[in-house]
């Protein structure tokens, strides 16, 4: 798997908010929003990269949420991350202005296409709670986004305690698609 993507996480706090944009609602949203999922549908397919995504990658966001566990003794950490995957096609994109303002949709997961990358080095992940997708109007399309409980193994350094600062690699690729269709970036 030549082209995965490498992250160093460096443990420390870290305070996420999640934002989200309200959608200007209409008398006749319900229909602007069908009429927007219709045209998605046509420019986004289900089970294929789209083909236009841009420079063929798929972006990966790892936010550190909580530390729940460190055992330097076995070598593991337990961490809640929150994890983003995104890429850009321009067919999806739109003028809100022929949607009745709308600029933001979120919709149920896997309604568009999902890339397949995970955490190439944990000992144990669960993906916990929100799997949803949101399509912007400029062609951005965040293809998941959820939280995610992992056990990773470290190789703590214990020689500067209390200064010391700990790396925990974590390597994120493709499970089962080929590398050629898509590469993280």
């Amino acid at each position: 798997m030549a082209n995965q993507l490498s992250l160093i996480l460096l443990l420390s706090w870290e305070i996420v908010s999640i934002s989200t944009q309200n959608t200007n609602e209409t008398s006749n949203g319900s229909l602007e929003e069908d009429r927007l999922m219709s045209h998605l549908r046509k420019a986004l397919p289900k089970y294929t990269p789209p083909f236009d995504m841009q420079d063929k990658k798929v972006y990966n966001k790892l936010d550190i949420y909580e530390i729940i566990d460190v055992n330097e003794k076995e070598g593991l950490i337990v961490m809640n991350l929150l994890i983003y995957m995104y890429y850009n096609s321009q067919s999806a994109a739109w003028n809100p202005a022929d949607y009745g303002g709308i600029d933001t949709i979120e919709v149920a997961r896997q309604t568009f296409w999902t890339p397949d990358i995970v955490p190439l080095d944990a000992v144990k992940v669960t993906y916990d709670g929100f799997h949803h997708q949101i399509v912007e109007s400029n062609g951005l399309v965040v293809a998941w986004s959820s939280m995610m409980t992992a056990q990773l193994a470290c190789d703590f350094d214990m020689t500067n305690f209390p200064y010391d600062i700990q790396y925990c690699p974590v390597r994120l690729g493709p499970w089962i698609q080929h590398t050629g269709i898509y590469r993280a970036g």
